[in-house]
């Protein structure tokens, strides 16, 4: 961890050229992340969640509800996929035209 930018950029072209920097760094982050997020932790919590959405699909439903993340995530992806289309339709619109005039 760096309390500054030039400490950051420097232990960044540290990992980026030195192999044994990345491998020591690399196995530090699985260490980290096996005691945050270890399967023996987190998977009792899991399967109660899973469980609880098996049975219960109004509780899934709520859930979903709740999560303004998501939806607005959706909505995004949704328009962007429309202005896309709409931008292609143009595209080809234009190319026609200029086919149609040589």
């Amino acid at each position: 961890v760096a309390s500054s930018l030039s400490e950051f950029t420097d232990a960044a072209i540290q990992l980026a050229t030195c192999p044994e920097s990345y491998r020591t760094a690399q196995d530090h982050g699985r260490l980290v992340l096996d005691r945050l997020y270890s399967k023996q932790q987190n998977w009792q919590i899991v399967e109660q969640r899973l469980a609880q959405v098996a049975l219960d699909r109004e509780f899934l439903r709520k859930q979903r509800a709740q999560d303004f993340t998501r939806a607005m995530l959706w909505h995004q992806s949704n328009r962007s996929t429309e202005y896309f289309s709409k931008w292609i339709e143009l595209k080809e619109e234009i190319q026609r035209k200029e086919q149609g005039k040589v």
